[in-house]
C-alpha cells in the first residue's frame, strides 16, 4: 500500500509538470497559427478572392478562429497520454479531466483571438508572429515580475497577504492553472491539504472565468469590428477625413463666378477673322 501511495504521489508530480508544459506549448502553437491565418493569405494575395464570396465577415473570422484552436489535434494525443498515465497510476483524479479540458479551451480561444488581432493589424506574418508570442507570454507569466516583490515583502513581515497574492496570480497564469488543476485524490484525503487545495481550485477556476470574459470582450468589442472595417463590410462607414467638415447642401450652395483678374502689363488683343476673297478665275482664250 505504501509503495502504491508513493508511486501515485510521484506520478501526480509528473502529471502536474508535464501537463503545464505540454499544454502551454500547445497554447503557443495555437497563437502562432492564428497570427498567420490572415496575414499569410494577404501575402499570397488570396485574401481579396475570399472577400469576393458572399460569406459574412463574422463567419470568416469565426472559421479562422476555430481552425486555429483545432489546428493542434495531434498535440491533444500527447496531452491525453499524460493524463491517461496519471489516471492509471492514481496520480490524477477523474474529476480533474473536465476542468483541465475546459481551461485549455478557454486559454486557447483567447490566444487565438490575440493572434487574429495581430494578423489583421500587422503588415507581415513575421511581425504578427513575434508580437503574438510576446503578448501571450507577457500576459501569461509577465505579471509575476510585479507580483514577486508584492509577495516577498509581506511574507518577510510575517503576514499572509503575500501568500494570498501569489494564489491569485497563480489563478490567472495558464501554465500554473494547468498544473494545479491536475490534482489527485490524495490531495484531498490529507487533512492539512484540504483547505489549501480548495482555495487553489477556486482561484484557478476564477482566473479561467476572467480569461473567458476578457477574451469575449476583446473579440466582440475590438477584433470583430476591426475585421469588418478592414474588409469594408461594416454597417455604417465612417466618412473620410477630407469630407468631415460640414458643408452646405448642394442645392443651397450657389457660388458666384469670380471675375477674371489679369496680371499687370497684359493687353488682350481682339482678333477678327475675315473670310478670304475668292481667287480670280482664269479666262480661256
Amino acid at each position: 500500500m505504501g509503495d502504491w501511495w508513493n508511486m501515485s504521489r510521484e506520478m501526480n508530480i509528473y502529471v502536474r509538470f508535464a501537463s503545464a508544459g505540454v499544454a502551454f506549448l500547445l497554447l503557443l502553437g495555437v497563437a502562432v497559427r492564428a497570427s498567420t491565418s490572415i496575414s499569410s493569405e494577404r501575402d499570397r494575395q488570396t485574401f481579396d478572392a475570399l472577400l469576393t464570396t458572399p460569406i459574412d465577415s463574422s463567419t470568416i473570422l469565426w472559421s479562422k478562429w476555430l481552425g486555429s484552436v483545432l489546428s493542434f489535434r495531434l498535440g491533444w494525443a500527447w496531452l491525453g497520454l499524460v493524463y491517461g498515465m496519471g489516471l492509471l497510476t492514481g496520480g490524477l483524479n477523474l474529476f480533474a479531466i473536465p476542468m483541465l479540458l475546459a481551461s485549455w479551451v478557454v486559454f486557447a480561444s483567447v490566444f487565438a483571438v490575440i493572434g487574429l488581432w495581430y494578423s489583421m493589424t500587422c503588415s507581415s506574418s513575421m511581425r504578427a508572429t513575434v508580437l503574438t508570442l510576446l503578448t501571450t507570454v507577457g500576459l501569461s507569466i509577465g505579471h509575476w515580475l510585479i507580483c514577486i516583490p508584492l509577495c516577498y515583502i509581506p511574507a518577510a513581515m510575517g503576514g499572509r497577504m503575500g501568500e494570498d497574492i501569489a494564489k491569485i496570480q497563480a489563478g490567472v497564469t495558464p501554465p500554473a492553472v494547468m498544473g494545479l488543476l491536475a490534482f489527485s485524490a490524495e490531495d484531498f484525503r490529507m487533512d492539512f491539504g484540504r483547505s489549501e487545495m480548495a482555495q487553489l481550485l477556486f482561484f484557478c477556476l476564477f482566473g479561467v472565468f476572467l480569461w473567458a470574459v476578457a477574451g469575449l470582450g476583446f473579440f466582440f468589442g475590438v477584433v470583430n469590428p476591426r475585421f469588418r472595417t478592414l474588409t469594408g463590410r461594416q454597417d455604417f462607414r465612417t466618412p473620410e477625413q477630407a469630407y468631415r467638415r460640414r458643408r452646405p447642401p448642394p442645392e443651397r450652395y450657389h457660388p458666384e463666378p469670380r471675375p477674371t483678374v489679369l496680371p499687370k502689363n497684359v493687353i488682350l488683343l481682339e482678333e477678327i477673322w475675315e473670310k478670304p476673297p475668292p481667287k480670280p478665275r482664269e479666262i480661256d482664250n
